[in-house]
């Protein structure tokens, strides 16, 4: 056995063993009830006052208020507390970034030059 041929499997040895140390992963399914917040799974349950905040501004912004209020329910209480006042400042959809931009223009220059 020559020096290279040695040399890799020392590497394919070690690179086995340290395979063995690895972490491994696990998943399992979950139901959609094992990881709903109680504000979700209950649509009776009262609204707090920021999400009371969030629909009247979704109403402010042209938001018909049965879809508004279904809206605000939705959200947990961590994103409503994050919202409330704030949700004018906010990109609407369809922004795009200047890089966003740049892949576009990349993605036009390569179809026109295959054609």
């Amino acid at each position: 056995m020559t020096k290279r041929h040695a040399g890799c499997v020392s590497l394919l040895i070690m690179g086995l063993a340290a395979a063995g140390f690895l972490a491994t992963a696990q998943a399992e399914v979950v139901t959609t009830d094992q990881v709903a917040t109680p504000a979700l799974s209950e649509p009776g349950a009262p609204p707090d006052e920021a999400r009371a905040r969030i629909q009247r501004q979704l109403e402010a912004l042209g938001v018909p208020p049965g879809t508004a209020a279904e809206r605000a329910g939705a959200l947990t209480q961590e994103e409503a507390q994050q919202l409330a006042g704030r949700l004018d400042t906010l990109p609407a959809g369809g922004a795009l970034s200047t890089t966003d931009l740049l892949f576009i223009l990349l993605i036009a220059i390569l179809v026109a030059l295959a054609l």
